[in-house]
């Protein structure tokens, strides 16, 4: 027999079946079945209570964390400080008193209702993190130990968000929350309080810096000028010893006016380097920006240099391209600038050594270079030789003289004129400084 026809009573036996009896029992906890179109039992769980303000209450120490990292990057405690009032504790006492009538009695008659438990909750948190950022640890404190006390007396007399039909669910929810805000509050005011130290100290620390540099720059300053007005006094008188204005002169006397004519003028050129260090510093130089043919700067620095080229035999040279260079520079800043390169070289070469002046055009700027042949930097101090007053040697019993300030105003010149300096040195092999500036 085909199993169709043998199939035939059971299956019109369960079509007569009624569909309450043909399902079966269902939990208690099922909260409706739909038939879909198949005729099969769709089952459709209810899903546990959350509520809303313990869930946002678990997520304020992750918006914690992210204000005080938005904080430390975009905002400082001092434009925090602008934003709160003389009146800020008045203001803040009726905010609290405000947000816990709408948060934890809302549902009390003639006491306004916010829409959902995220209002409740965020209200909440805002404050909360208003008297942390303006009052710090002390504020978030007594501000949470109202909030709390409110949260208490609300759910004894079943009103507010955290009532549910069990009582011990209620004290459970209420108690995780106010643990994790309070934690929360805490760690946030001690942050504030910690970091509004910390920005006291560091303001404390910048403005003894900059009196301690205002009381360096007057003395260098005056220092400089009062030095300058003996030391004019030594020249001169020395000029008309060498004149014979006082009678003659015997040779060792000649040779010992020369010594000092030579020690008044190496005094008077570290005084000047000071004092140029000190205006550059300072702000007090000006520097226009003009078209210099290089040639013409190469041409006026020579001359200054021209004795120690000639007592320690130095052989000076030039390497420029065939086509003329110019650079876009103030021509009495830029003079000063290869002068303090081109003296620092003759320091450190040692007698019969090579200095070389060159220059060459580099993508729209031009390159100017002074390499020498002396005893070069060790790459250990190359990135010191730039710090006013460095020395590669210390001591009383230094090989070469100088105050170390040569470098610092070439770069700070540089600068000055939109370019920049560097130094490449091997020691034992010689250095090359260069000067790029905007081509003109």
């Amino acid at each position: 027999m085909p199993a169709s026809q043998a199939d035939a009573p059971l299956q019109q036996r369960l079509r007569a079946v009624p569909r309450e009896q043909a399902s079966p029992a269902r939990p208690p906890d099922i909260q409706s079945d739909v038939l879909d179109a198949d005729g099969r039992v769709r089952i459709v769980m209810p899903l546990p209570r959350l509520n809303p303000f313990a869930a946002v209450a678990m997520l304020f120490p992750a918006a914690i964390a992210m204000t005080l990292r938005v904080g430390a990057a975009r905002i400082t405690l001092a434009d925090v400080a602008r934003v709160a009032r003389e009146d800020a504790p008045v203001a803040l006492a009726a905010a609290v008193v405000a947000v816990s009538l709408v948060t934890f009695f809302g549902d009390a008659p003639g006491i306004p209702v916010l829409p959902t438990p995220f209002h409740q909750a965020a209200v909440t948190l805002a404050i909360l993190i208003w008297s942390a950022l303006r009052f710090g640890q002390r504020g978030a404190v007594t501000t949470n130990f109202c909030l709390t006390t409110v949260a208490v007396l609300a759910t004894a007399s079943h009103h507010g968000p955290f009532v549910v039909a069990d009582p011990h669910t209620n004290l459970l929810s209420l108690q995780t929350s106010i643990a994790i805000v309070a934690i929360s509050c805490l760690l946030l005011g001690a942050a504030l309080s910690e970091r509004r130290w910390a920005l006291e100290q560091a303001h404390q620390a910048l403005s003894d810096a900059e009196r301690a540099n205002s009381a360096k720059t007057a003395f260098m300053q005056i220092m400089s000028h009062e030095l300058r007005t003996p030391l004019n006094a030594i020249a001169g008188f020395t000029e008309l010893l060498c004149t014979g204005v006082y009678g003659a002169l015997n040779p060792k006397q000649i040779e010992a006016l020369g010594r000092i004519q030579r020690n008044e003028k190496e005094l008077l050129a570290q005084i000047d380097a000071v004092l140029t260090f000190v205006q550059l510093e300072s702000g007090e130089t000006a520097l226009h920006s003009e078209p210099v043919p290089v040639i013409d700067a190469f041409d006026a620095v020579e001359p200054t240099i021209a004795p120690e080229v000639r007592s320690k035999h130095f052989v000076l040279q030039r390497e420029l391209p065939t086509t003329p260079l110019s650079v876009r520079a103030d021509r009495q800043g830029l003079q000063q600038l290869l002068t303090s390169l081109v003296s620092n070289a003759s320091k450190f070469t040692k007698d019969g050594g090579v200095i070389t002046l060159g220059a060459e055009r580099m993508d729209g700027r031009v390159r100017i270079w002074v390499r020498d042949t002396g005893v070069g930097i060790s790459q250990e101090k190359i990135d010191q030789v730039f710090e006013p007053f460095f020395q590669a040697e210390r001591g009383t019993t230094r090989q070469f003289d100088g105050v170390g300030l040569g470098l610092t105003i070439a770069r700070q010149l540089a600068r000055g004129m939109a370019g920049e300096l560097n130094i490449t040195s091997e020691e034992g092999a010689g250095t090359t400084a260069s000067v790029l500036l905007p081509a003109a």
